[in-house]
C-alpha cells in the first residue's frame, strides 16, 4: 500500500467524512468539524491513496516551537480508520514517517487497531455497555451497590432534554471543568457545543429538582453509540446520586437497541468503578507513543 501525508486544506472532506462516517464504529472524534474544532484546525493526515484508509494527526508547537502531533481534548480515540488497514510493511513506514514529521508523536488509537504490528503494551481502559437486551435484562446486572442508590432516590424529579447551550456551558464550566484541566477556557467548550449541535452530533439531557438542573449531561450520538461525553453534578447536590439517574434513563429509553454506551473510560478508579456498576465491559485502546 502507498500513502501520503496531506495537509488539512488538501484533504477531500467528503470522502473523510464518509469514511469516519462507515468506519469509525460509531466515533465522531475523526469527522472533519469535530477535529476542526478541538484541535483549532490545526491537523493533517496520512491518507492512503486509494482512501482505504486514513490517520487523523492533530498537531500543536508547544514543545520549543517544534511541531508535536498529540490528542485533543473530549477526542477519546483517533488511530487508523478504514475498510482496509495497512500491511506491516506500510505500518513501519507509518512511523518513520511520522518520526520525520514531528519531535514527538503521542496518540490515543482506537479499540480497531490494537492488532497493529507496532504498538507497545501502552494501553487505555474503555468501558462500554451493549444495550441490545432488555431494559430489566441490564438492570439485573448493575452491581448491588449501584441498584441500593436508584432505590434511595426518592425525590421527585424530571429528567429533560434541552437546547440550551449556554445553561449547560456554565454548569459543566463551574461543576467539572476544574477537575478535567486548568488549562481549558469556557469559549473552548461553548464553541464544541455549538459544533455538536451545528452539525447535529449530540443533545443535552438535565436533570430538574424543584426547577433547578442539579445534573446533565451531553452526549454524543450515532447510529450504534451514545459517548458520556461531558456529564457534570452540581456539587450542593452530589448526594442526590444525579448521574445514575441520568445514565439509568438514559440506559432505560435505549434498551432494546443495538447501540453501545459509551462511558469512555476512566483513569479515576472511584470513577470507573462507578461506570463499572452498570454492567459495563472493558475495551480497551492502545497509545502510539513516538520521541
Amino acid at each position: 500500500m502507498s500513502f501520503s501525508l496531506t495537509y488539512r486544506k488538501n484533504i477531500p472532506l467528503d470522502r473523510w467524512d464518509e469514511l469516519v462516517l462507515h468506519h469509525s464504529a460509531g466515533r465522531p472524534y475523526a469527522h472533519s468539524c469535530y477535529l476542526d474544532c478541538v484541535a483549532g484546525g490545526q491537523w493533517e493526515a496520512i491518507i492512503d491513496d486509494n482512501f482505504n484508509w486514513v490517520m487523523p494527526l492533530p498537531y500543536n508547537r508547544k514543545l520549543f516551537g517544534f511541531k508535536q502531533y498529540y490528542q485533543p481534548f473530549f477526542c477519546q480515540q483517533l488511530g487508523i480508520i478504514g475498510s482496509h488497514f495497512p500491511d506491516v510493511q506500510t505500518q513501519i513506514a507509518v512511523i518513520k514517517l511520522l518520526r520525520r514529521k514531528a519531535v514527538r508523536t503521542r496518540l490515543q488509537l482506537n479499540e480497531d487497531n490494537t492488532e497493529l504490528k507496532f504498538l507497545s503494551e501502552n494501553i487505555k481502559k474503555n468501558l462500554v455497555l451493549n444495550l441490545d437486551t432488555p431494559y430489566s435484562e441490564i438492570k439485573a446486572n448493575y452491581k448491588p451497590a449501584l441498584r441500593r442508590k436508584l432505590k434511595k432516590v426518592d425525590y421527585t424529579y424530571q429528567v429533560i432534554n434541552s437546547d440550551d447551550s449556554r445553561l449547560f456551558t456554565d454548569c459543566y464550566s463551574k461543576f467539572t471543568l476544574p477537575k478535567v484541566s486548568g488549562s481549558l477556557h469556557q469559549r473552548f467548550i461553548r464553541n464544541l457545543i455549538e459544533m455538536i449541535f451545528k452539525n447535529k452530533l449530540g443533545e443535552i439531557n438535565f436533570l430538574i429538582v424543584d426547577s433547578i438542573p442539579i445534573a446533565g449531561q451531553l452526549i454524543l450520538k450515532s447510529d450504534n453509540r451514545i459517548i458520556n461525553l461531558m456529564p457534570f453534578t452540581d456539587s450542593k447536590y452530589i448526594a442526590l446520586n444525579g448521574q445514575a439517574v441520568l445514565l439509568d434513563e438514559l440506559i432505560r429509553q435505549n434498551a432494546g437497541k443495538n447501540i453501545l454506551l459509551d462511558f469512555e473510560g476512566s483513569a479515576h478508579p472511584g470513577i470507573a468503578q462507578f461506570f463499572r456498576s452498570f454492567g459495563s465491559e472493558n475495551r480497551p485502546f492502545p497509545i502510539l507513543n513516538i520521541r
